[in-house]
């Protein structure tokens, strides 16, 4: 795929899910990486929040962030997800104790091939926004007070949804 290609339009299958069980479905499958990583996993999301998204693609979306969080804390940590209803719909935090992104590749971060690993193509987050945005939604990045990156979901409730590229 080239910097100019898009991958093929699918369409969305937003279905009503329990943000809970969507979300421990994908945390339960790196129970054992947390393990071997020394991460802390930190869950703060009720259950019987239900939610119409696109689970096959939101479950990607969060592997992605997963994934990323991992590779911030090589030396361990703690992941924090966390989910309400606020004011602007469904807001899921994906909070890590990592190392932090500078400033220079937060302006760059949802671009195609912006990553500072050389064995990885820089594509992981331009999925997740993608995904989020087929949702109606949008991705932030802030720093985490403590240390790390914290990227939030926000997802619209019971808005109409376009098809992810």
């Amino acid at each position: 795929m080239t910097k100019e290609s898009k991958p093929a339009v699918r369409p969305i299958h937003p279905q009503r899910i329990d943000l809970a069980t969507l979300i421990l479905s994908v945390a339960d499958a790196y129970a054992e990486t947390f393990d071997l990583c020394r991460i802390e996993l930190d869950l703060d999301v009720p259950h019987n929040l239900w939610v119409d998204v696109d689970s096959v693609l939101m479950k990607e979306a969060f592997r992605k962030l997963i994934d990323n969080a991992i590779e911030a804390m090589p030396s361990g940590g703690m992941l924090t997800i966390t989910s309400l209803i606020g004011r602007h719909g469904l807001e899921v935090e994906f909070a890590d104790s990592g190392c932090g992104i500078s400033d220079e590749l937060k302006e760059r971060l949802f671009e195609p091939y912006a990553t500072t690993k050389h064995d990885h193509a820089g594509l992981g987050l331009v999925m997740v926004k993608d995904i989020v945005e087929s949702h109606n939604g949008s991705v932030e990045v802030d720093d985490c007070p403590q240390g790390g990156t914290a990227f939030t979901l926000q997802i619209p409730v019971r808005k109409s949804y376009r098809q992810v590229a």
